[in-house]
């Protein structure tokens, strides 16, 4: 998924480039350099206590699931590229 996603990616980016490119008075692009952004959903959290107002109050219930499945279905993950893409405008 994620050779995928990378292929579009490029080709997108080169279709604006060229876009950009022909809109300024140039006839084609030429790649120079390529960024692959990597990204973490994750932060770490910390937990102290200090806003908690009534300890003793239980926690809340987990939200009800869907009809026909839970919250999350099983085996579904979200995956993305994003590339930082470099071009020169030739004439």
């Amino acid at each position: 998924m994620r050779r995928e996603a990378r292929l579009r990616a490029l080709a997108r980016g080169e279709a604006e480039a060229t876009e950009y490119a022909r809109a300024n008075g140039f006839s084609r692009v030429r790649l120079l350099s390529v960024e692959e952004g990597t990204s973490f959903r994750g932060t770490d959290i910390v937990v102290t206590g200090a806003r908690i107002s009534n300890v003793a109050a239980p926690p809340p219930p987990p939200p009800m699931p869907e009809r026909g499945g839970g919250i999350v279905a099983p085996g579904q993950i979200d995956t993305g590229v994003s590339l930082g893409l470099l071009y020169r405008m030739e004439r």
